[in-house]
């Protein structure tokens, strides 16, 4: 049984994709793939280019707050330490360096100052060595020794010499008292006498009090001075006690007519540590030592620096 031509398969429509819908202007845009849809929850999503990332905020810099803590701890250690003791000049000098440091690291990342790094790095280091430079002088000078002594000035009507008291370093000395002894007068009491009366005694030494001896004579118009007759003119030996509310010194002068001038040798230590403070000699004295010295006059007669 012959068969008639089979039935055809049925073909399956193409349905076609349904246009895009076209702008009112006429113009085709494709779609853009990479426009991003908004997140499921509404935030928008972050923009692909890292250029379009809006600057992120920096905290702004504490440098400022600690470098005015550290200024206000200086200030209170002075309360606790004394400002004129070694560790008191150090803790200052310390806490005013750390202030510097941050004072500069301020300046160097402070936006709205738009200068080259060239000009800031010599700004700067025209501000340490400055700062080193001041600390430095004011250390040194602050840790100078602080002292009274005692100089004779001038020679008066052939018998007595005018004895000034004299000061060095930067710290005034207070409550001073000066025990000045002749020597010479001394030895020979000693020699002669079996027993000293008062009278013997106040011969050869004098107690004096001060309230205070300023470095630079302030306080006074003229300079604290006292008259001696010495025992022997022409070559005498003068030694001096002398203490204040900081500290002791101990002194000895010996003062030589040669060819009729005036040749000194003044010996100042600490009574303490034994330090030499004084210690010189007029290139005319007579003396045994063959100790290089600084002449005494006219420095020993002057005002401190």
């Amino acid at each position: 049984m012959s068969h008639g031509h089979g039935r055809k398969g049925k073909r399956r429509k193409k349905h076609k994709q349904p246009n895009a819908p076209t702008p009112a202007n006429g113009s085709h845009h494709p779609l853009n793939n990479k426009t991003r849809t908004p997140p499921s929850n509404g935030m928008p999503s972050p923009p692909n280019n890292a250029s379009q990332m809006p600057p992120e905020k920096k905290p702004p810099s504490r440098d400022w707050i600690f470098a005015s803590l550290f200024l206000l701890i200086s200030a209170f250690l002075r309360l606790l330490v004394p400002a004129d003791s070694k560790a008191g000049i150090f803790v200052g000098w310390a806490s005013a360096g750390l202030s510097l440091c941050f004072f500069i690291h301020s300046f160097w990342n402070w936006k709205r100052i738009k200068w080259a790094s060239t000009i800031k790095t010599i700004l700067v280091t025209v501000a340490v060595l400055a700062f080193c430079a001041v600390a430095y002088w004011n250390i040194m000078d602050r840790l100078r020794p602080s002292f009274v002594f005692v100089a004779p000035a001038v020679w008066l009507n052939d018998s007595t010499w005018d004895f000034i008291v004299n000061h060095r370093g930067p710290k005034t000395s207070a409550t001073v008292q000066i025990l000045f002894i002749d020597e010479d007068r001394q030895n020979y009491l000693a020699v002669t006498q079996k027993s000293l009366s008062s009278a013997d005694i106040n011969s050869y030494q004098t107690l004096m009090s001060y309230p205070e001896i300023n470095p630079m004579g302030r306080g006074s118009i003229f300079a604290q001075q006292f008259m001696w007759k010495p025992f022997t003119a022409n070559h005498s030996h003068f030694s001096a006690e002398i203490t204040w509310r900081d500290g002791g010194v101990h002194q000895e002068i010996e003062i030589a007519r040669v060819q009729e001038k005036w040749a000194y040798a003044v010996r100042v230590l600490d009574r303490d540590t034994k330090a030499k403070l004084i210690w010189c000699s007029d290139k005319d004295f007579p003396s045994a030592s063959s100790e290089p010295m600084p002449p005494c006059f006219p420095a020993v007669t002057q005002p401190s620096e």
